[in-house]
This record gives C-alpha cells, structure tokens and sequence, in this order.
C-alpha cells in the first residue's frame, strides 16, 4: 500500500517520525510520499524505507512544485476537476488568509485562485498516479496544501486519517472525516447513560486525568482559562531562548547533531523572513489598532438584567473555525443567524477574542466587520475586559463555532449552540446547527424548556470521552508515559481509523 504522511512544520524531532516507520512496517508499504519542514531531501528524518518523494513544507506553502516528481507531466486544470472541488474551494482561498499577511504571495484574489490551481493539478494527478492508499495527518489539515490533499482524497474516496487535540489536555482522538469526527461517542455514551441511568452523580467514577476536568469545569470558582491563552505558554522572547536552550541537550541526545543543523537553518531563514516582512508588520500592526479602536468605541458593559445569549468569537486564523467551521469560518454568519431568530426581549452578546493580535497580527477582523454587527438592534459588541466566565454563568445558551466556551459553558448546564465540526458536538447540551431551521428549533427550545441536560450527563460524557481518546503527544515526552508506549498508542490511533476504512 502506497501513504502519503504529512509531517507538517514540527516534523523534524517528534515522535511521528517513528510512527510513519511503524505504519510502514504494518502496511507493508510500497511507495511512501512525506511532506516535511526540513533539509537534505528528508535524509535525516530517520524513516526505514527512502520516500519516492519528499516536499518541502515551504514549497507547498506557496504552491512551488516544479522540482517535484511527476510536475512535468501533469495534466491542466479541467471543468472535471474544478467542479469536483467547488465545495470546497471557497474555504480554502479564505484558507490563504493565514499566509497573506506574513509572505509575499496570495495578497490578491487573482493569485489565491492561481495557487489553487495549480495545489489541485499537481495533487489530482499525484494522488492518481501514485495509486495512493492512505493519507494521514498529524493534526487537522489546515495549511491550505493539506486540506487540499485531504479534499481530493474525499473526492476520490481514498481512506485519511487524523488526530486533534481533545479533552483534558494531553488527550488526543482519531478519526477520519471532518464532519463526522469521533461519531463512535455518541453509541459510546448513550450506552454509558442508560448504565449509569440509577446512579447518583457522585458514584460515577472517572478515570483520575477525567475526574480532575470534571472537578475543574464544575467549579465556578475555579479557573478554567486555557494553557493556549495564558501568557506564559507563549512566553517572553527571553523566557523562549531559555526554555529552548534548556531543552537541547535532550534533543540532541534523541535525535543527534544533525538535528542542531536542521533547526539553526529554519531560526536562519524565520529571521530572515521577519526582517524581510518588518516594515508589514508594522503596516498590519497600526490597521489592526484602528480595528480595536472601532471595537471600543462601539463595545458596552454586560448589563445583567438583560437576557442574552453569549458569542464569543474566535481566535483565526486558526483551523477550529477553517476547516472545522465549513462554512460558518464566516463569523458575521453565525452572529446574523442568532441575531435574525432572536426575540426582542433577548439580545447577542458578542465578545471578541482575548488573544486575538497579542502575540501576533497575521490578521485580525476589520472595522467594518464590527460596524455590520453593531448595527443590528439586537446585537451588543462587550467590552474586552468582561469576564468572559461571568458572562457564561449569566447567559442564557452560548454560541461558538467550535470554541472551549461552550464546552465550559455546559459544565454550568447552558445550552450550546456549536455551529462546526468538532467532537463536542455530540455532547448532551449541544445544539449543532447546520442551517436556518436547526437554529430556529434549537432557540425556540432553548427559550421554552431550558437546557436539555444536566450535570450529570455531563460527567457520562467525559466518561464515555476516556473511552474513545488517548493519552499520547505528538511533539513532546509525556511524563507518565515512556517513548515506547507513546509511539504506540499514536500507531495504533491510526491503525484502528485505517483499518476500519480498508475493512482489515
């Protein structure tokens, strides 16, 4: 069987290194096709068995394929092809927007479409030619060239599989299609509830990691902000240069000298690239303050004597709303859905993203996407300064694409509105909306009986969690667990979701 693995931009030093050998070894692989973010035409990356070819995550990023196998002989774009992908196209050139603002390439429609193009000639053909069997994927597919592949392998029926992140972290699943995500949770929980159906709460017992996630999200008190949104995980440029340095004689010792080659390379060219693209930076820096500006001067206080239901938006660019949200990566569709069914006596809290633009302005929601919003009578753009867990616990339902706050929010028994793809769309208080009419019902609900679930189904739902996710890290050592079993488990994440689609 032919794989095509792609490695992404953490490629060299982890742990997917030894997975791809593993799941060569298992699938007894022919040809084996990588995309890696390092040098030397992949001879470093340890794998048992040569690639017939090796891509260059840079090269992919900006659609450069003209040293690459078969590019030569591809055959042109088609009405075929393009109408194969149209479902897809539009997210993907709004997929672009994560490199517009940080390269010189994709500034423009004209030349957005120009790469598509030529990302679904190459990969239609290479995907064709190589009789490929399987993709997998690290994480998500996100970065435009992947999600690409991901798509002609849906259209051509060729098996994929994923991991994402799940919940608590250090959880990761695996599954093979975006939209269906874990679908085995729903039977495993709806199994869980009728066991548990004469249980108290407090003698349903969680696996430890779980039980802490349920002690945490039930406290009110407690505080539940991410490790993603905490300054310290991103750092300061000083407390970077350490915590790397203190790492390196660990990657060494894993992964040899040439490792220190690989990255100094990368450091070389990521400078290069920041003082190359200085004066942009600045450029986006001063549009993203005029953006925030026009955010405050429009954004009130919460007033708590007013019935709402909160939306927060989200952080982007950033896979939980591309490709996850299909077509809601649109915001403004969300928050004028809501808006549109609302009755007058209930209002849109809508809150942007903390994060958003702090350690970063690739980009950032314009002014006249706050100004559209704030015209609406129903609609109240919050103060970014509110706590964002009192607006939950005094919120009627809350809203999101795919975003934490709602899984926060139905540990405080309020109703969910998930308008992606995510696993907690599954949960016993979501609401997943697809369309005008799931939207209608799941308010008009929402407004008549409340939240559909309790506490307690809450606590089966991390329980039947712990049975469809696995302990396991991609990038780094998990204290708990030896390299050995880690390797294992992701291989065997994998091999269940590959194996299910070949019906081995």
């Amino acid at each position: 069987m032919n794989i095509f693995f792609n490695l992404t931009s953490q490629a060299v030093g982890d742990f997917s290194i030894e997975v791809l050998n593993q799941l060569i070894t298992r699938y007894k692989t022919e040809e084996l096709y990588v995309v890696h973010f390092s040098i030397n035409n992949g001879n470093e990356l340890k794998l048992i068995q040569k690639p017939k070819e090796c891509y260059s995550y840079e090269d992919m990023v900006r659609a450069e394929y003209n040293n690459y196998l078969y590019a030569k002989v591809c055959p042109p774009v088609d009405k075929d092809l393009i109408d194969n992908m149209k479902g897809y196209e539009p997210e993907i050139i709004k997929m672009m927007e994560r490199f517009s603002r940080m390269h010189d390439f994709a500034l423009d429609y004209d030349s957005r479409i120009r790469m598509y193009h030529s990302h679904i000639r190459y990969w239609n053909y290479l995907l064709d030619r190589a009789n490929m069997g399987v993709a997998v994927f690290i994480n998500v597919p996100h970065e435009v060239y992947d999600y690409i592949i991901y798509c002609l392998c849906k259209v051509k029926n060729i098996p994929t599989a994923i991991s994402y992140p799940g919940h608590p972290s250090g959880y990761r699943y695996f599954f093979h299609d975006i939209k269906l995500h874990c679908s085995e949770l729903i039977q495993t929980y709806q199994h869980l509830r009728k066991d548990y159906e004469s249980l108290s709460i407090d003698e349903i017992v969680l696996p430890e990691d779980f039980q802490k996630a349920f002690e945490l999200y039930s406290d009110c008190k407690s505080d539940k902000t991410p490790y993603y949104m905490k300054r310290e995980y991103f750092g300061s440029k000083k407390e970077s240069i350490i915590k790397r340095v203190v790492r390196l004689p660990k990657k060494i010792q894993r992964e040899g000298t040439e490792y220190i080659k690989i990255r100094a390379k990368y450091t070389k060219q990521c400078l290069e690239q920041r003082i190359k693209y200085h004066d942009r930076e600045k450029v986006i820096k001063s549009e993203f303050d005029k953006s925030m500006k026009v955010y405050d001067e429009l954004s009130v206080e919460m007033n708590l004597s007013e019935k709402y239901i909160y939306l927060p938006l989200h952080y982007e660019p950033e896979c939980a709303v591309n490709p996850l949200g299909d077509v809601y990566l649109h915001q403004y569709l969300v928050a004028e859905m809501l808006s549109f069914y609302l009755p007058d006596n209930v209002k849109l809290y809508v809150k942007e993203h903390p994060v958003q633009g702090k350690y970063g302005f690739t980009f950032f929601k314009s002014q006249q996407f706050f100004r559209n919003l704030s015209k609406r009578d129903n609609i109240r753009l919050i103060n970014r300064n509110e706590d964002t867990y009192k607006l939950l616990e005094n919120c009627v339902a809350v809203a999101s694409v795919t975003g934490t706050a709602g899984f926060e929010g139905m540990f405080m028994e309020k109703p969910f509105l998930i308008f992606g793809y995510h696993i907690n769309m599954f949960a016993p208080g979501a609401f997943a909306i697809r369309n005008n009419k799931d939207c209608e019902d799941a308010i008009d609900f929402i407004l008549k009986y409340g939240a559909k679930h309790t506490l307690k189904d809450m606590k089966i739902y991390l329980k039947a969690l712990s049975e469809v996710e696995v302990y396991c890290s991609i990038w780094e050592p998990l204290v708990s667990v030896s390299v050995e079993e880690n390797i294992k488990r992701i291989k065997e994440g994998y091999e269940k979701v590959i194996d299910a689609q070949l019906e081995l």
